[in-house]
C-alpha cells in the first residue's frame, strides 16, 4: 500500500521519511497513530524487488538510528553517501547542541567528528578509513555521493 511503487532500500527510506512527516502522531496535524502504525509495519516488511544486496535491511534500525536525533532541535541531518552530517538550520544550533551531540551514538558509526573547515559534525561508518583530506566544500560533497536530509526535531520538515 504504502510502498508498493518502491522497488529498493532507498526509495523506500526516502519514502518512509515523507510518510513520517505525514503520518507521525506528533508532526500530522490529526489523529495518525494508526496509519503511522500501519506505514511502519509495511516499511518493516519491506523486500526490495530487484537482487541489489540489499537483502538484509533492517528498518527497525534504520528508524532507531533516525530516532536517535530527536533530541537535537534546529539543525539539519544530512545522510551523504555512508556518512551522516549534521548541519545548522538556525545559526549555531549544532555548537548551542555540541554536548548532545556528543552523546548520540550509532550502531556500525563512529563517535561524532568535527570538521573544522566544513563547521560541520559528522558521523563516519566504522570501516571508515580516511585516506586524505577533502578540499571538496559540503555541496561538493552532496553532489559527489547523494544526499538526503531531514530536519531535526525542533523544525521537522523530512525532505
Amino acid at each position: 500500500m504504502y510502498f508498493d511503487k518502491a522497488t529498493t532500500i532507498e526509495q523506500a527510506k526516502n519514502l518512509f521519511r515523507d510518510l513520517c512527516k505525514k503520518l507521525h502522531p506528533d508532526t500530522s496535524g490529526f489523529d495518525s497513530e494508526s496509519e503511522f502504525i500501519k506505514m511502519f509495519k509495511e516499511f518493516k516488511n519491506f523486500k526490495p524487488n530487484e537482487s541489489t544486496g540489499e537483502e538484509n535491511f533492517d528498518a527497525s534500525k534504520f528508524y532507531d538510528l533516525v530516532k536517535k536525533f530527536d533530541v537535537l532541535q534546529d539543525i539539519k541531518i544530512n545522510f551523504v553517501g555512508t556518512f551522516i552530517w549534521l548541519e545548522d538550520i538556525k545559526p549555531n544550533a549544532t555548537y548551542l547542541q555540541r554536548n548532545a551531540i556528543k552523546n548520540i551514538t550509532l550502531d556500525g558509526f563512529n563517535s561524532v567528528r568535527f570538521a573544522p573547515t566544513k563547521k560541520l559534525w559528522y558521523f563516519s561508518p566504522v570501516d571508515y578509513v580516511q585516506k586524505s583530506k577533502s578540499k571538496k566544500d559540503f555541496e561538493e560533497i552532496k553532489k559527489t555521493y547523494g544526499a538526503q536530509s531531514f530536519n531535526s526535531k525542533g523544525n521537522l520538515q523530512l525532505n
